[in-house]
This record gives C-alpha cells, sequence and structure tokens, in this order.
C-alpha cells in the first residue's frame, strides 16, 4: 500500500494464508517457559543454597551467589548467577515440556564446562555438557526434545563460572523451525531495519537466520537477504539498497537441517530523498607514525564523505556534487579520503577509513559530512555534531630491532629485557615534570583537550589537575612505598606506570597490593566525581586488595610485570618483586601482589590500540618500551615453564624436562592421552612434582601418545599452563621425545622435535589447522625434512612465519617411513599473541599504504623497500590459509605498487570479508588488516 503523503511512512501486515496453515501455526507456535536475565533476582553475594520465584515456579539454588547488576561481557545481559566450583547447582521448576533450552554463559577464564542434566525418577541424569566456556560470554543452546513433565538442572561446573540469561522453550514436533517477522524501522529512502524471532529451532539447530525483501509479496531466498547468524531467539536485520519512493515487502526467515521457514508479510514504502536530518558523530582515531585510521557513528543519510586537513577549517560540500575520494593525503589542505555507504563485513557495519601519507607527530582534523542522493541529485547535511569535527595526533614512535637479540627463558629472559629497558631508560623526569608527561601519554583520543583516568576510565580536562577531590592526580600503580622509592627517579618518576586517576578513588586504593576481590570486598564509588559521571567506577575493594575495572586489568598487570623487570637493583638500591601473597608487605619492602591473579588478568585482557599508543608515546619521551605490550608472550615465558625435548623415553615411561620459571616454588605436571587434556593419566592430573626441573613419568602404555604440560605454583596460585608436548612411546624404530611449539622473538612460531634414536625414516612433514580436527589440516612443509635415521639423540626445528595475531593453531608433525608408511604425532597447539599492527616502520621494509581499503573489486599495496631484496607478499584469510600470492621475487629500494583483483590463485572471486596481507622479506614479517565487501 503506498501512501498518499511522501512524508508518511506506513507498515501494514499482509496475511495472505489459509484457515487450515493458520491453526497449524497456532499449534506449532513455541511457548517460552523461562525467559530470566537475573536482573530482578534477589542479590546474594556469598556463597549460598537460596530459592527464586520466577514465573515458571522456583529455581532451588545450591552453592550459588546472585549479582542483578553485574556487567556481562560478550553476549549476554546484566545480572549474574555464580556457581561455585564442582558444588554449584540451579535446579528449575518442573516444565509441562522442554523443546530447546539457551544460556548466556562467562567465566573467569577458558576451559570451563557444566554439565545440563534431568530427574529420572530420583536419579539425575546428565543430558549433554556445555564446554569451552570463557571469560568473554558466549551462547550456549540445546535442544532436549522431552514431550513430558520435566525437571532439569546445571551441575557440576568443573570451575566457578557465570549464568547471565535463561531461556527455555516448549517441545513441539515440527522439524522446520517457527519464526515471526517483526515490525519495519529506521525507514529511509534506500535502507530499513527489520529483523524477526526465532521461537522455535525445529528438530535441528538453527543454521541461518535473517530477513527477505522484495517488490512483490512473499519474498524468499531468492530474493535479496541478510545473513543474521544461528540460535533462536530475537534478532536485528538492517539492510539497504533500497529504490526511494518504493512499495516492499519483508518478511523473516530461518533455516534449519530441515528446511526454510519464512514468517509473515511485513509491507512498507521507503522514503523520498531528502537531506539527512542526522550528521555523523563521535570521531574516534587510531594513529600510526604515518597513518591514521577514522571511525565514526553514521548519522541518517544514505552516504557520508570524510575530509581531512592541517587546520580546523573545511569547504562545505556543494549540493549536486558527488565527489572523489583519495585515502593518500596530498601532505596540506583538505581533502576528501572518504565517499560512501556503511560496509556489513562478517555480519557487523564498517564505518572507517585509513588516510596514509601523514607526518609523524603532527595534528590532523577530520570531518564527516551525511548525504543523500547522487549524481546532481545529491543533499549534505553541512552542520556540526558532537565530536564532529575532531582533531588526532599522529605518533612518532620507532620499534625496529628494539627486541633483537632477546632470547630465553625464565630468568634468563628477565635478565635480557632488564638489561635492555634499563638501557634504554634515557630520559628521567623530575617529579613535578610528570604532569606535563602524563597529559601526552594518556590523552584522550576523541577529546584531545581531556586525559583518561585510571581506574575509572573518566576523560578529565588535562587541566584539571591538583589534590582536589575531582581532580586527578598521579598515580604510582607500583606504589611507591612498596620498595620506598618515593617521588624520585627512576622508579618515582618512571612513565610506565605512572597514571592519572582521581584524586578520591587514588586514595581509596592507597597501597593494596592487586588482587580479585569483588565477591569478598565493596563496590568502589566516589561520593565526588568529575561532572557528568554517576560516581560508579567498577571497581572493587577489600582490607588489603583492590581489583580494577576488568577492561584495565591486563594493563595494570603489565604495568607491574615491567616494573618487577626493570628494576632489579642495578642502578638502584631496590629490587622490586612480585610475590603471591596479599597483603604483600606491611613496612617499605620492595615487593607487589599478587602474582598469580596478575599472570591471570594478563590471560584475560590482552593488549589494546590505546595500551600500544601509550606504550610508543612513552618511548618517545622516555626512550624504553614496556615488552610485556609488544610480545605478550613473554609473560609466559618468564613466570611459566618452558618443556624441553623428553629424555629416557622407552615403551613404558619418559622423563619429562623444563626450564625454571621466576618466582615458583613449585610445578605441577598434567598428562592426558588427547591434546585437549580431557583424559588425563590416573595419578597425572594436576600432579605436584615440587621444585623440580625434571620429572619421570612411569607406568605408561606401549604404543600410545602422551600429551603433558606444566603450570608453575607460587605460594597460594598458580601460573598459565606452558606449552604443550608430547612423547609417542613405542616397540617402533624410531622414538619421537617431544614435539613443541613456541613464539620466537620474530613474531613466528618456531616448532622443535626430538628423536631418541631412528632408523628408516625418509623424512618429516608439518600439518596444519585452526582446530584439532586432522581432516581439514593442510601440509605446511614444502618438501619433506630430510631424517637423520641415527641413534643417538636428533634435534629438527621449523619456523612458521604465516601465522595471524589471535589465532590458535595445530599442529601435526608427519614421517614418512622407507618401507611405504606414515605416521602422524600431535596435535600440540599455540596461541598466536604477535602483534598485528605493523608499527615496525623505518627503516625496515615494510607495507606502507593499502588504497582504497575497504575495497569492493580490487586494491593497490605500496611496498617500501628499504633495500634490494628478495619479498614474497600474499593473501590469508580468518583461517589463516594463503587465498592468493601476488608477488614472488626480488624488488629494489625504493616505492613498488602492487595489485590485487579479489581473486585466489585459481581465478575464483573471494567472498566479502575480513583478509590480512603479508610481506615477508626472510627477516620479518609485516601484516596488515584487508575488508573485501
Amino acid at each position: 500500500m503506498k501512501s498518499t503523503k511522501n512524508n508518511c511512512f506506513h507498515v501494514v501486515k499482509f496475511v495472505t494464508i489459509t484457515l487450515f496453515l493458520m491453526l497449524s501455526v497456532i499449534s506449532l507456535s513455541a511457548l517460552t517457559l523461562i525467559n530470566e536475565n537475573i536482573q530482578n533476582w534477589t542479590a546474594h553475594a556469598s556463597y549460598g543454597n537460596f530459592t527464586q520465584v520466577i514465573p515458571a515456579g522456583t529455581v532451588n539454588l545450591t552453592s550459588c551467589l546472585v549479582q542483578p547488576n553485574a556487567v556481562a561481557s560478550g553476549t549476554g545481559s546484566a545480572g549474574r548467577i555464580q556457581l561455585q566450583a564442582a558444588n554449584g547447582i540451579v535446579e528449575f521448576p518442573q516444565l509441562a515440556s522442554i523443546g530447546q533450552v539457551e544460556f548466556h554463559f562467562a567465566a573467569g577464564s577458558t576451559g570451563r564446562s557444566v554439565i545440563l542434566q534431568k530427574l529420572n525418577d530420583t536419579t539425575w541424569e546428565d543430558i549433554t555438557t556445555f564446554s569451552g566456556i570463557t571469560a568473554t560470554g558466549a551462547t550456549f543452546s540445546y535442544d532436549v526434545n522431552i514431550s513430558v513433565p520435566t525437571t532439569i538442572r546445571l551441575a557440576s561446573p568443573s570451575h566457578a563460572l557465570y549464568i547471565h540469561d535463561i531461556i527455555v522453550t516448549d517441545y513441539q514436533s515440527s522439524e522446520l523451525p517457527i519464526v515471526t517477522t517483526s515490525a519495519v524501522s529506521n525507514i529511509t529512502y534506500d535502507s530499513a531495519t527489520c529483523g524477526g524471532n526465532v521461537e522455535f529451532a525445529g528438530t535441528s539447530a538453527i543454521i541461518a537466520k535473517g530477513v527477505c525483501w522484495n517488490t512483490s509479496p512473499s519474498p524468499d531466498l531468492t530474493s535479496s537477504f541478510t545473513s543474521d547468524g544461528t540460535g533462536i531467539g530475537v534478532y536485528v536485520s538492517n539492510f539497504t539498497g533500497l529504490n526511494p519512493d518504493t512499495d516492499y515487502y519483508v518478511r523473516a526467515y530461518a533455516t534449519n537441517n530441515s528446511g526454510t521457514s519464512y514468517g509473515e508479510d511485513v509491507s512498507f514504502h521507503s522514503g523520498n530523498i531528502g537531506v539527512p536530518s542526522t550528521q555523523a558523530t563521535g570521531l574516534v582515531f587510531y594513529p600510526g607514525n604515518n597513518s591514521i585510521q577514522a571511525t565514526w557513528t553514521p548519522g541518517n543519510g544514505a552516504k557520508r564523505i570524510v575530509k581531512i586537513s592541517n587546520a580546523n577549517s573545511f569547504t562545505i560540500p556543494a549540493d549536486g556534487n558527488e565527489y572523489t575520494a583519495n585515502s593518500v593525503y596530498a601532505g596540506t589542505g583538505q581533502q576528501i579520503i572518504y565517499n560512501g555507504a556503511t560496509q556489513i563485513v562478517e555480519g557487523q557495519p564498517i564505518n572507517a577509513v585509513t588516510v596514509t601519507n601523514l607526518a609523524p607527530n603532527t595534528t590532523y582534523w577530520f570531518r564527516v559530512f551525511d548525504y543523500n542522493g547522487g549524481g546532481i541529485s545529491t543533499l549534505y547535511n553541512t552542520q556540526t555534531a558532537s565530536g564532529n569535527p575532531a582533531s588526532v595526533t599522529t605518533l612518532n614512535s620507532i620499534v625496529s630491532g628494539y627486541y633483537e637479540g632477546i632470547t630465553g627463558t625464565g630468568s634468563t629472559l628477565k635478565t635480557n629485557l632488564s638489561n635492555l629497558i634499563r638501557s634504554t631508560h634515557i630520559t628521567e623526569f623530575s617529579y613535578d615534570g610528570v604532569w606535563t608527561q602524563l597529559q601526552y601519554t594518556d590523552e584522550d583520543s576523541v577529546n584531545t583537550n581531556n586525559i583518561i583516568e585510571e581506574y575509572t576510565g573518566w576523560s578529565v580536562p588535562k587541566s584539571y589537575n591538583g589534590g582536589g577531590t575531582s581532580q586527578w592526580n598521579r598515580e604510582h600503580t607500583w606504589s611507591k612505598s612498596h620498595g620506598d622509592f618515593g617521588e624520585s627517579a627512576p622508579a618515582g618518576t618512571d612513565l610506565h606506570h605512572l597514571r592519572p586517576a582521581d584524586s578520591t578513588v587514588n586514595s581509596s586504593k592507597g597501597n593494596k597490593d592487586f588482587d580479585d576481590c569483588s565477591a569478598t570486598g565493596s563496590p568502589v564509588t566516589d561520593n565526588s566525581p568529575y561532572t557528568g559521571y554517576t560516581g560508579t567506577t567498577g571497581c572493587y575493594t577489600s582490607t588489603n586488595a583492590w581489583e580494577p575495572r576488568t577492561v584495565e586489568k591486563g594493563d595494570i598487570a603489565r604495568m607491574i610485570f615491567y616494573m618487577a623487570v626493570r628494576y632489579e637493583g642495578v642502578d638502584t638500591s631496590y629490587n622490586l618483586e612480585m610475590v603471591d601473597v596479599t597483603p604483600s608487605t606491611t613496612s617499605s619492602a620492595p615487593y607487589y601482589g599478587k602474582l598469580s591473579t596478575l599472570l591471570q588478568w594478563h590471560l584475560q585482557d590482552p593488549p589494546d590500540s590505546w595500551e600500544r599508543r601509550r606504550n610508543n608515546r612513552i618511548q618517545e619521551r622516555q626512550g624504553n618500551r614496556n615488552p610485556f605490550i609488544d610480545h605478550p608472550e613473554f609473560v609466559n615465558l618468564i613466570w611459566a615453564p618452558s618443556i624441553t625435548a623428553a629424555t629416557n623415553t622407552d615403551s613404558v615411561s619418559f622423563r619429562a624436562n623444563w626450564t625454571p620459571a621466576v618466582n615458583a616454588t613449585g610445578y605441577y605436571l598434567d598428562i592426558s592421552t588427547d591434546s585437549q587434556f580431557t583424559n588425563f593419566v590416573p595419578g597425572y592430573q594436576n600432579l605436584n612434582v615440587n621444585n623440580v626441573t625434571s620429572y619421570l613419568v612411569t607406568g605408561l602404555s606401549t604404543n600410545q601418545t602422551y600429551y603433558y604440560r606444566l603450570r608453575s605454583f607460587f605460594t597460594s596460585g598458580y601460573s598459565m599452563n606452558s606449552n604443550v608436548s608430547f612423547v609417542h612411546l613405542s616397540n617402533a624404530p624410531y622414538s619421537i621425545a617431544s614435539f613443541t611449539a613456541m613464539v620466537n622473538s620474530q613474531n613466528a612460531i618456531v616448532l622443535n622435535w626430538v628423536t631418541d634414536y631412528e632408523t628408516d625414516i625418509l623424512g618429516y612433514s608439518i600439518l596444519r589447522n585452526l582446530s584439532d580436527n586432522i581432516g581439514s589440516a593442510n601440509i605446511i612443509t614444502t618438501e619433506l625434512i630430510p631424517a637423520t635415521n641415527t641413534s643417538t639423540t636428533a634435534n629438527y626445528t621449523f619456523t612458521d612465519a604465516d601465522v595471524i595475531t589471535g589465532n590458535t593453531y595445530y599442529y601435526w608433525l608427519s614421517n614418512a617411513n622407507l618401507n611405504g608408511t606414515t605416521d602422524i604425532h600431535g596435535p600440540i597447539s599455540i596461541i598466536f599473541t604477535g602483534n598485528d599492527d605493523d608499527i615496525l616502520l623505518h627503516p625496515q621494509t615494510t607495507i606502507s599504504r593499502i588504497y582504497p581499503n575497504p575495497f569492493h573489486q580490487s586494491t593497490s599495496v605500496e611496498l617500501n623497500m628499504s633495500k634490494t631484496e628478495t619479498v614474497h607478499v600474499s593473501i590469508y584469510n580468518l583461517k589463516g590459509q594463503c587465498v592468493r600470492t601476488i608477488y614472488n621475487g626480488t624488488k629494489s629500494a625504493g616505492l613498488h605498487t602492487l595489485s590485487w583483483n579479489s581473486k585466489d590463485n585459481n581465478g575464483n572471486i573471494c567472498t566479502p570479508g575480513i583478509y590480512f596481507l603479508k610481506l615477508d622479506n626472510g627477516r620479518r614479517i609485516s601484516q596488515r588488516k584487508l575488508i573485501l565487501y
């Protein structure tokens, strides 16, 4: 139905369905029996046994606590139930039937699990185990499909974990999903928002859902459609590419393994072209030395242009003109660097542009203009808005070669890093001088007149510093009383641990140690916050401990690690060390805790762009860097044991060996028959092997592969797990003593394997995958690695440089035998924590710019060659697979341009998504992200 008034939009729901089908749908419509997000539950601050009345009946809680206001991470609502490790139980009321259950779980770390059970007479029986629960919340669902009255519960959590949302539907026998269509909103002349609600999954899980639209009724998957994930529940769909002033029909769809179901038709009328009524806001920047990535929140225009200038002066775009963009800055004046609409990549909206060819340590201004139409019909919104325009300053840091020659593990690595960061700590500031330095190192990238405070995250004017209750002052993250270094250089003015902090909050923190205390302590509220803030900090405190906001736990841990390594008593009278107790000191002893907690915070909150920018800026002013931001793996190598080659291997035993970890008072050993450590060898799960560096493992079975790992024990807590190794015990003509993986200082993964003896082996190959499924693994060695075939120990290495930050890689070792057979060993796994920001710039060969990016069909890559050398340039997908090699050969010194036409090595067009461009010159790897839409 078309409106008779152009400025009115009518949403009309068309129902064209037979009475029989209507009755069928009504009879199959799944009923949501439980839908709880904990926010209105009664709070219980400590573990105990409680009941909670909900509309479906009474929930019985055993060994649980309830936090209605707890913040959720990842998916899930605020508010949570916390189950105590092993003992926690949440029992739901009896329901007439149960179809699908959905929970939003999170935990304090990775590898958590909990069991879903049903009551059979008087016995609880397992239905399924939800495993892989991590610190980032995620959705877990299961089709229970029980048609009779049943009671279910969650029980036997492997560790303490959180439940944020609980959804239970009744049982339906339909094979196909049941989905309804939402109302249409946010209608413009070329876009709209709709969505749906998958009320019932059918007899298998939802594998796709979204909306379809067309100018004819009953659109389906042959029409235009969106893809909005999997699973049951409500979802939102944003779609573009509409024609103005046109009638459209839209309906939701959901697909399971049996087929696709559709919701009812909803009609709407797209709008006329007009000036956008809202302008883009909130410019946020991620500066580099010679480039800046700008992001923004779009207004309601169909598209927008972005301008850059070296002054806060912009010419207003003229209606009727559609401008050409160039993201390579000409050097002076204003320039349009972006022209386009919001891109949807991997289901996520992308509003970003990276401008290159900028000068280091230079301020640039940006302004965004929303517009509708095109060509002579283009109409611009020329108003300013919050955070638009805005400015940012490029960096002026050089990291190239900083860690060259840094090797070792444990105390050796700690000493090598200490010598490096001490010798490059060139500038020492006065305590008064720190006021000025913090205004640069902790500058708010969105509002450059402000700084960001530690412990609160509040943005406060740079000039508003001092001792007033709402002012910011200079916080020593490593409290100056822990070592009695006061306000004197070097430790008292070291920028790597000095942060601006709200004066009142800083006073509350005092000199307490860092540890988890949210369950036993009290939330920290500032009764005199800076204007515009409520006073809620997100921190917790107890008698001896301080727990900061979740988003900065890793930042604080790495500051403490830096201080414990930088100050070893060489150039100072104090030797700062971490301990695993709280309180760490009752006097001026140079100790800080709690070590095991800080190690976990480091894993939970890895370095981000803000922390890396701060590290760069401190190097500009002070000279040295925090190595644990640049190389997070250094933390593992110092405070966790590192497995070395096994020895004394025979058919039923082997000796596990490892290098000692700093501060460890003992080690705990795990041995399993699988690489995921789900099938532990009896007697070898968390086995205390005391404070030694080798252990003879006996009583094993021949012709069996065993995986083993260790972790340090300190005073009351543990480190993260070590690298994983394995041995294969057999009477075969060879013996694999160990197979290990580690990240080296060149941001590559080094594989090492050792044989006790070997005969009749032709050579070795390496297989790799992003999961532990060997069926889809790829061989990454280009040729066989020749075997030694010796009766004594042989040592082999292979370096895998084609890796992407954040991926977990699984490796297998394959040996080809002279008799034509092949044996496979593994997998072992390792998380690659390299730095995907290519900040190792001048004077190295590197990728200077990619333009355009994001791009549609083709993009150009500019290489900056520091000298004539051989380079390998390839494109990788998110699975770490090479999809296209665009150059492999020698280039001379200077600038060179390559191009990629979005095709793979077989000539096929690659699907839209995120890719990585890698430049490998044999010495180091440069990596940049590509977005193909």
